[in-house]
């Protein structure tokens, strides 16, 4: 097997170490007891390859229940990661994984206009948030990544109301893999 923590620690910004990480997501079952505690090393190429990978295998067609729970533990774990595209990633993994624990920190994301940790292609992390929101609510609120500031707020605020009045009542449907409003 891959000796996941050299691969890990070996992260860094280019195709070839990126590509790496398809290694241990290839593993599956096997690489999540080694991931869980890389994601809480001190290390960002660390954590960023866990939780990368951990979100991955845990919305594989594949994936076993216990993997699931286990992935959606340490993704929850990273949402308050002091680096906020560390954060941001564990929340989309978790929106993924249909759980929506993630959406608030994605929604908080959606006025963050700097580049991704380690993200090839390059994208935004207000890009990589609103994508993941849209795919897994189906909501959009006009939102646009590179639209003006006002424009990127005011939309927001529809985000945040959305949350605040459905977030309860929010329902992850599999087999659409999209979060539904019920009640």
């Amino acid at each position: 097997p891959a000796d996941i923590p050299s691969i890990a620690a070996g992260v860094k910004d280019d195709a070839p170490a990126l590509n790496r990480i398809e290694q241990i997501i290839a593993l599956g079952s096997e690489a999540v007891p080694v991931l869980v505690p890389l994601a809480e090393s001190q290390n960002e190429g660390e954590r960023y390859t866990a939780i990368v990978a951990l979100g991955r295998i845990a919305t594989a067609s594949n994936a076993k229940p216990a993997d699931i729970e286990t992935a959606t533990k340490a993704l929850a774990g990273r949402l308050s990661d002091p680096h906020v595209s560390l954060r941001t990633y564990a929340a989309g993994g978790l929106a993924a994984a249909g759980d929506k624990r993630g959406l608030p920190v994605l929604i908080e994301a959606l006025n963050v206009q700097q580049r991704g940790y380690l993200s090839v292609p390059p994208e935004l992390l207000n890009a990589f948030a609103y994508r993941a929101l849209n795919v897994y609510t189906g909501q959009s609120f006009g939102y646009d990544p590179l639209a003006s500031e006002a424009q990127r707020a005011a939309s927001q605020q529809q985000w945040r109301d959305w949350w605040k009045a459905n977030g309860d009542r929010l329902q992850w449907d599999a087999g659409k893999r999209v979060f539904e409003v019920k009640g």
